[in-house]
């Protein structure tokens, strides 16, 4: 029984993950301009969608576990669901590198615009005006 509730319990997060993957992908997808944006954020959710889908496949096969007599057939059965859980290991660290490596990315840029930008101000800004107290050589 316990088996069964944590098997669906999976498959309706795995529901839930992948109507909120979708719908975030819907929103992104018309709101990002740069190309490169764009492709990072595709990549993000073809990662999320195949982990939350792989997700729900654990859950039925918890499910479908509990009906196969221990047999080695079902040694084959449980090794495979502990492949499908190490691939969704994988692809949740390769979504924490990528981020990472991105957001990285972006605060370089935001650093570089930043230090044009302070360039152009004090170019643009007028010389200030020499202080009364400057020494001066006659």
């Amino acid at each position: 029984m316990v088996n069964t509730l944590f098997g669906l319990f999976l498959v309706v997060i795995s529901a839930a993950l992948l109507w909120w993957h979708t719908n975030n992908w819907r929103v992104a997808k018309s709101r990002i301009e740069k190309d490169s944006d764009r492709l990072h954020a595709w990549r993000q959710f073809r990662r999320r969608v195949q982990a939350s889908s792989m997700l729900g496949v654990v859950g039925i096969a918890v499910v479908l576990g509990q009906y196969i007599p221990i047999s080695p057939t079902a040694l084959i059965y449980w090794f495979i669901v502990v492949l499908v859980v190490l691939w969704i290991i994988l692809l949740a660290l390769a979504d924490l590198v990528s981020t990472r490596l991105y957001l990285e990315e972006i605060r370089r840029d935001t650093i570089v615009e930043q230090a044009l930008l302070r360039e152009e101000m004090r170019q643009l800004r007028p010389s200030p005006p020499h202080s009364l107290y400057e020494h001066r050589d006659p």
